[in-house]
C-alpha cells in the first residue's frame, strides 16, 4: 500500500488492500482469489440496496422531505 493509513479514520479503498500482497498470501492460504471477494462484496452491496430503509430512517427521511 502506497498511502499513509496511521491517521485514525482513514481507510485504504478496496483495490488498494485487494492488491496487497500480504492479503493474497492470505486468500492463498483459504484457497480464495481476490475476485471471490469482490463477488461477495458486489452481493453485499445488492443486497442493501434492496434492503428496505429501517422504520425509523423512512420517517426522518419523510420529515426532511426526502422520502
Amino acid at each position: 500500500m502506497t498511502r499513509d493509513y496511521a491517521t485514525a479514520g482513514t481507510e485504504p479503498p478496496l483495490a488498494e488492500l485487494l492488491a496487497d500482497p500480504l492479503l493474497h498470501a492470505v486468500l492463498r492460504r483459504d484457497r480464495l482469489q481476490p475476485a471471490d471477494v469482490w463477488r461477495a462484496i458486489e452481493r453485499a452491496r445488492a443486497k442493501a440496496a434492496a434492503a428496505e430503509p429501517a422504520p425509523g430512517l423512512a420517517a426522518a427521511a419523510r420529515r426532511v422531505g426526502r422520502g
